[in-house]
């Protein structure tokens, strides 16, 4: 009887360290009070599609572009560029993402509430969220089309947001800057 009290509570123990809040720098918001955090880093662009080479690549090759959060209502999400092609071999912006709560359902698609919008008038729709569905911690990748009307949808732009809407939240922007 003595070993299962002990067990149980080691597995309690276990569960209520694995759901606790992360440790955050600073006062703590209130509940009124919508809390954005974000970075932004101003990388190098370099664009490989010159007419000196037309084989290169057609994707606009980037440097590193910081994560950014955004700490509204229940939900905290942390999106992090990595632009190029995707792993499967498609021309596709990708974007690693990760939704932490302890009270919302995390089981939508946010294709379908993502769009990706250059400063240069471009916007696209989100064409897949793979990641599971359901949980507290949630984490996958967010991809949007590289092109748009036969234009490469980063061709040109100074900037870019994500665009995420209707997660615990009426609306989330991240935005990236990138030099040209």
């Amino acid at each position: 009887m003595k070993f299962r009290i002990i067990l149980a509570f080691a597995i309690l123990s276990f569960l209520l360290a694995a759901c606790a809040p992360k440790a955050t720098q600073g006062p703590s918001p209130s509940a009124e009070t919508p809390v954005i955090t974000t970075q932004v880093v101003e990388p190098t662009v370099e664009n490989t599609s010159t007419p000196e080479s037309p084989n290169s690549s057609e994707l606009v090759e980037v440097g590193e572009l910081s994560a950014q959060t955004d700490s509204q209502g229940a939900v905290a999400v942390t999106i992090m560029p990595k632009l190029g092609q995707a792993s499967d071999g498609s021309n596709t912006l990708v974007f690693e993402v990760s939704l932490e709560t302890h009270s919302v359902d995390l089981s939508m698609d946010l294709a379908q509430l993502a769009t990706l919008q250059t400063d240069t008038g471009i916007t696209v729709q989100a064409v897949l969220w793979d990641a599971p569905r359901g949980g507290h911690h949630v984490g996958g990748t967010l991809q949007f089309p590289s092109k748009s009307n036969g234009q490469y949808v980063l061709e040109g732009a100074k900037s870019f947001k994500i665009i995420l809407k209707n997660v615990d939240a009426a609306e989330r922007k991240f935005t990236w800057q990138l030099d040209g």
